[in-house]
């Protein structure tokens, strides 16, 4: 019997049958993770089993029920899988075969995939205040959360991530160094701790919003200062101090002790239609718009100015005495009267009085001189607190002692 065995073996090697060989089941895989994320891609990586000679084989599954069919390859410890679904979750195993596929070692524990959503491309400004901008986006289909980010000097800042379509940017100013681009990147998020998001870097297929087109409500406006007065046709004059981020302005005129305004303009610098013998008080906010809305955002209204257009003045003398009445002015607290003997200069004051009516005896400490000319005009005068405001554009009348 064991020389037919021997004749056996000796047949066999002469003859060169082949006799397959027994492989063992690979070990398990460990340690699979993704490793890099595109739009409609990912890269998976995996520890090599050491001390085998081993062709490994990945499947994919969106569901943990239904995978695809094996991705076989060499000896690589990574797989770059194309063809995926932007913004999307897939789960991934590995296994490992010595003799290409006959015989498999485990299947390694499964890991959760994520591709990157697409890019937001509508970023706007929605609201802003004196010091705060808030944007606002679409979602991005597959996004757990928002790198709200600005590009300075080639240089991304990540401000904050959210999980929100919008964000406020806070504690804005003028001198806020608005030399920047403000973007949105999505991102997708695994259970496994792994952000699948695009790398920092600035590319104008985001449709960032330019820090030149963020705009802030413009602050308080300093007081409108009255420069000349056209009392007979009833127009002022008047500079306003912009304010930054001022598109434009509305100025109110009120009756001095009015609540309801009797003329808006936006008008920067002239008011018409105003009348002589009341005390006006104006004052002017600053105005901007937002992103594309049209819609006026106020600043706040600027501290009330009081002027008036003056008042008539009638005089009538004899030798040594000039007597003055004018108009009683609506809101006046008193009135000023000054005589001169040149229109141009030398006003002297004569007397403050509550009346609309005055007899003007003296130049100076002086009496008035008989058949010579004088220059007489009265000021309103109206007071707010503790300040005294006065009309302007105020007549001056001549006239001849007897």
């Amino acid at each position: 019997m064991k020389r037919l065995i021997s004749l056996a073996i000796v047949l066999v090697l002469m003859l060169g049958i082949a006799v397959p060989v027994a492989y063992a089941a690979p070990a398990q895989v460990t340690d699979v993770h993704q490793s890099e994320a595109g739009e409609t891609s990912v890269t998976i990586a995996w520890n090599a089993i050491l001390g085998q000679s081993v062709r490994y084989y990945v499947e994919l599954s969106d569901d943990k029920t239904n995978w695809s069919d094996d991705y076989g390859f060499e000896t690589d410890q990574d797989i770059f899988i194309p063809g995926l679904v932007a913004g999307h979750t897939y789960y991934a195993r590995v296994r490992a075969s010595q003799d290409y596929g006959k015989t498999f070692g485990a299947w390694s524990e499964v890991t959760e995939l994520v591709t990157i959503p697409k890019e937001v491309k509508d970023v706007v400004q929605k609201s802003a205040t004196t010091n705060s901008a808030k944007f606002s986006w679409s979602a991005s289909a597959g996004a757990t959360g928002y790198r709200f980010c600005e590009w300075v000097n080639d240089q991304e800042y990540v401000v904050a991530t959210t999980s929100k379509t919008s964000y406020t940017l806070k504690k804005l100013s003028n001198k806020t160094a608005f030399d920047r681009s403000i973007y949105v990147r999505p991102i997708r998020k695994s259970t496994t701790g792994y952000v699948a998001e695009k790398a920092a870097s600035y590319s104008w297929s985001y449709d960032g919003v330019s820090s030149y087109d963020v705009k802030l409500v413009p602050k308080k406006m300093a007081t409108p200062k009255i420069t000349s007065y056209l009392s007979n046709i009833g127009v002022i004059y008047y500079d306003l101090t912009s304010v930054p981020f001022q598109k434009g302005v509305k100025v109110a005129f009120y009756k001095h002790n009015g609540k309801k305004a009797v003329k808006t303009t936006n008008d920067t610098w002239r008011a018409d239609g105003l009348k002589r013998n009341v005390f006006y008080k104006v004052k002017a906010a600053a105005y901007t718009t937002v992103g594309t809305s049209t819609k006026a955002k106020y600043g706040a209204w600027s501290a009330y100015n009081y002027f008036c257009l003056g008042t008539e003045t009638h005089t009538t003398s004899t030798r040594s005495k000039i007597t003055a009445r004018w108009n009683k002015v609506n809101g006046a607290t008193n009135y000023t009267v000054y005589i001169a003997k040149d229109s141009n200069k030398g006003w002297k004051k004569v007397k403050t009085v509550k009346n609309n009516a005055l007899k003007i005896t003296k130049f100076g400490k002086a009496k008035l001189k008989s058949k010579s000319l004088y220059y007489v005009k009265v000021v309103a005068n109206k007071k707010v607190g503790k300040k005294t405001y006065k009309s302007g554009g105020n007549e001056e009348v001549s006239i001849y002692t007897k």
